[in-house]
């Protein structure tokens, strides 16, 4: 203080403008240190030898490091490989020259976690500068931009190396950008096509159904086929897919089409109708000789049948008879059951030789009066298994011989002469069984008056379940009580 009042009054004058001066630099380097905190720009200081000196804050924000984290380690340390010679080159470039900025081209830059970060900037000699004394990088993170560079560069390359044809448009539809296939495709040049509207190259009649297309299916649509319009005026068939392109505010700037020429499958696809309408005419005329071959092979085993029934009828004249009206009231309960046609006219030759195993039974026996003794019952009762013996070595579509050998059996065992029970009697075998009893009740024998109709229905309800089948049955007496069916 003793200092400053000896000091004469100019040299007073001169000490507080640098004391002013002072005071101004370090209000100066507070802001600056608070706007190096803020600054998302990376700044880096490095000496002469390329070591950090200094780092902002940015630099750990972007890159992950700290200055305490970098030390006095060398830039050049934390380039890629392949990118050390370009980046010693500006080094090298930049120390010749002081007080210059010089372009630092893009290159990679290792990030704390390992990955690789794209930088860009310019780098500055400040090595002279007294307040600054190194050289000034002033850098960019262009990563996020590098990335869509190369994804856009892959998709170009994919676009444009593509087999199929891609074509942009703006929303007049005016050509903006064409790849080879296209050109290929259309048979004409890019020049040619840039600038020309999509409408010339497709066939009118195709046109408005795109776009219709485009419009209904929330501004794309995907594999529709129409056609196109070459340069030499050919007309050739091919499939698009057509998209509305939008920008960041979702409004329309363009139609992308991708187009893949379809004549070759198309041409497949013709000869694939011709062999189909081809082959359906031979499936056609093959179905129609098996018919005929399975209906000639019908009226064989059916005359083969009937044969058998004339052999029995020429030694029981009443057994005829009784397998004609079985068969024909077998045929009638199966309707009532809504049984298929197939099944129907099994059951309908079955019936009508269900009784050819007694021809194994003398005659006198089978044209008796009277009634039978036990032994010649006893013979009766083994015509299921002879009928079985005869008829099990034809080749029938339907289970004849089955049928034949189980029309006796009952639900309860009581049956002959396997005394099978419940559902190892066939559903045929069932209704040939039902049949076979309400004949022999209501119609006379030579050795017994028939019962009549009532009785023989009285008898089924009474057993039904128990010796009979329920559905069968029920179906029998709905035909006679309900349908009025009667014996010839």
């Amino acid at each position: 203080m003793t200092d400053l009042v000896n000091l004469k009054k100019s040299e007073l004058v001169e000490r507080i403008k640098e004391l002013e001066g002072q005071v101004r630099q370090l209000d100066d380097n507070k802001h600056l240190s608070s706007l190096l905190n803020n600054i998302r720009t990376i700044v880096i200081l490095a000496n002469s030898h390329g070591e950090f000196n200094y780092i902002t804050p940015s630099f750990e924000w972007f890159i992950g490091y700290r200055m305490e984290d970098l030390g006095r380690r060398k830039f050049i340390n934390y380039v890629h490989p392949d990118d050390v010679d370009r980046i010693e080159a500006v080094f090298r470039v930049a120390l010749n020259l002081e007080g210059s900025s010089l372009n630092f081209p893009e290159f990679r830059f290792r990030h704390k976690r390992g990955a690789w970060i794209y930088l860009e900037g310019d780098i500055n000699n400040r090595i002279h500068d007294p307040s600054i004394g190194g050289l000034v990088l002033n850098l960019y993170d262009v990563t996020q931009k590098k990335l869509f560079e190369l994804d856009y560069a892959r998709l170009l390359g994919a676009i444009r190396t593509s087999s199929d044809s891609f074509m942009l448009s703006d929303n007049d539809g005016n050509i903006v950008f064409v790849n080879d296939a296209a050109m290929k495709i259309l048979g004409t040049t890019k020049s040619e096509l840039i600038g020309t509207n999509i409408s010339s190259y497709i066939h009118e009649e195709d046109l408005l159904e795109v776009f219709e297309q485009v419009g209904s299916n929330s501004g794309h649509v995907k594999g529709v086929e129409h056609r196109f319009i070459t340069g030499d005026e050919t007309v050739i068939p091919v499939e698009s897919s057509v998209a509305v392109m939008k920008d960041s505010d979702k409004k329309s700037i363009g139609y992308v089409y991708i187009t893949r020429e379809i004549g070759d499958r198309k041409r497949v696809e013709d000869e694939i109708d011709k062999y189909r309408n081809h082959l359906e005419e031979l499936v056609e005329a093959r179905t129609a000789e098996l018919k005929q071959s399975m209906k000639k092979l019908r009226n064989t085993l059916e005359g083969i049948i009937q044969s058998m029934g004339y052999v029995l009828e020429s030694r029981d004249q009443y057994t005829a008879g009784h397998q004609r009206r079985v068969t024909e009231v077998a045929c009638e309960i199966a309707k009532v059951m809504g049984l298929s046609e197939n099944i129907i006219e099994g059951i309908r030759m079955a019936s009508m030789i269900h009784d050819v195993g007694k021809i194994y039974v003398p005659s006198e026996i089978l044209n008796k009066h009277g009634k039978l003794d036990d032994a010649e019952f006893m013979l009766i009762k083994k015509h299921p298994q002879v009928g079985y013996d005869i008829l099990k070595s034809i080749d029938f579509p339907w289970p004849i011989a089955e049928i034949v050998y189980q029309h006796h059996e009952k639900l309860n065992r009581s049956g002959y002469p396997r005394g099978l029970e419940g559902d190892e009697i066939l559903l045929e075998a069932k209704i040939l069984c039902v049949a076979d009893v309400v004949e022999a009740m209501t119609v006379d024998r030579p050795y017994k008056v028939g019962l009549g109709l009532d009785s023989a229905l009285e008898e089924l309800e009474m057993n039904q379940g128990l010796l009979y089948d329920s559905q069968v049955v029920t179906a029998c007496i709905t035909l006679f009580r309900n349908h009025g069916y009667r014996f010839n």
